[in-house]
């Protein structure tokens, strides 16, 4: 019976070991080797990679971190933000599974949740040069939510307060779009936040010269 009960916790606690890991590992597509253009997605994005037969190669539950392309494939990836998946169709290039723990994505310690906090995330090569200043305060609504301000070096300015997702540029209103994607002149700044414990990661992609 021990022994039973034993093996039980031990593949529950494997269970929740590949779901966490999976939640911490974001999706980069290298849509071209030649070129290095590429696309990514936040953590927890399902996808499933096909060949040529319409046979699973690779997909978000596969424990390795990158699968190398060099014949025609099919990549669907369904991003919770849509409704209709993105198909991509890639002959020279890659799928990577980057644990955010490399890059200095952070979530919010257990022992500082429902406190007001400031961030300062410094840009590494997956934000192209761009700072951002995060700012918590617990909702007056709802202590269990946090509300947050996001200041870019760019001069955009966004805020999330109690369900509502705004960004600004010198006062002017910027398009978001997919929850909290930032539209604006410089690129796209795809983030993504949840009230309930703080916890931000975001990339940007600037408008291709």
């Amino acid at each position: 019976m021990k022994t039973e009960l034993k093996l039980s916790l031990l593949v529950i606690a494997i269970i929740i070991s590949s779901i966490a890991n999976a939640q911490s590992r974001y999706l980069k597509i290298t849509l071209s080797e030649e070129t290095s253009e590429n696309v990514s997605f936040p953590p927890g994005t399902k996808f499933d990679l096909k060949n040529g037969n319409d046979e699973l190669v690779y997909s978000n539950e596969d424990s390795t971190n990158e699968f190398i392309i060099t014949e025609k494939h099919k990549l669907t990836v369904y991003p919770n933000w849509k409704a209709s998946p993105d198909v991509f169709h890639i002959t020279n290039g890659k799928v990577e599974q980057i644990d955010t723990k490399r890059f200095g994505v952070r979530s919010m310690p257990k022992k500082e949740k429902r406190k007001s906090k400031t961030y300062i995330y410094k840009s590494d090569k997956y934000t192209k040069g761009l700072n951002m200043k995060k700012t918590l305060e617990v909702s007056e609504v709802n202590p269990e939510l946090y509300n947050a301000t996001f200041e870019f070096s760019n001069g955009i300015v966004a805020t999330y307060k109690d369900g509502e997702f705004t960004a600004k540029l010198d006062g002017e209103a910027l398009i978001v779009g997919y929850k909290y994607f930032i539209y604006s002149e410089f690129g796209v700044i795809k983030l993504s936040f949840r009230p309930s414990n703080g916890e931000t990661w975001w990339i940007f992609e600037p408008v291709k010269e």
